[in-house]
């Protein structure tokens, strides 16, 4: 009895389904297949590089610092070009340089005559040794040998 009742509402299910299954007539089955768009092959030159942004570091890195103070007259190379052992990189100033030796010079040129002159007043008081005392011609003669203060 059981069984009996079943077979009808199986049946009754199993058509349903089949119902559903069936394509609809509506209006998107009317509407024709969409355009698919082609574009033809184009022959052309392939470039075999790529450009990508980006910073390089040199294989050898190089400080230069100068060994005295002054102003830079010329620069004798461009920044990022080679450069080898002994080649002349900078012109430095050289006014300042020149009047320090100037002034050097002329300082020796002073102690110069400040001894000639202290050796020639030595030389006067060994020339007459009464006219001057023993203390004074020791000072004399201390004062030749040392160098007369500025």
């Amino acid at each position: 009895m059981r069984r009996s009742c079943l077979l009808p509402l199986f049946g009754c299910a199993c058509l349903a389904a089949a119902a559903g299954c069936r394509p609809s007539q509506g209006p998107a089955a009317a509407a024709e297949t969409p355009a698919i768009p082609v574009s033809q092959p184009v022959e052309r030159q392939v470039m075999n590089y790529e450009d990508f942004t980006g910073q390089t570091d040199a294989v050898q890195v190089v400080d230069i610092r100068a060994r005295v103070t002054g102003y830079l007259n010329e620069t004798l190379f461009k920044e990022g070009s080679e450069v080898h052992k002994g080649d002349l990189l900078c012109i430095i100033d050289p006014r300042p340089y020149q009047a320090q030796l100037d002034q050097a010079q002329a300082q020796i040129t002073a102690n110069e005559e400040s001894f000639n002159y202290q050796k020639s007043v030595y030389d006067s008081d060994l020339a007459a040794p009464g006219a001057v005392s023993r203390e004074q011609r020791a000072q004399d003669y201390a004062s030749m040998n040392r160098p007369t203060p500025e």
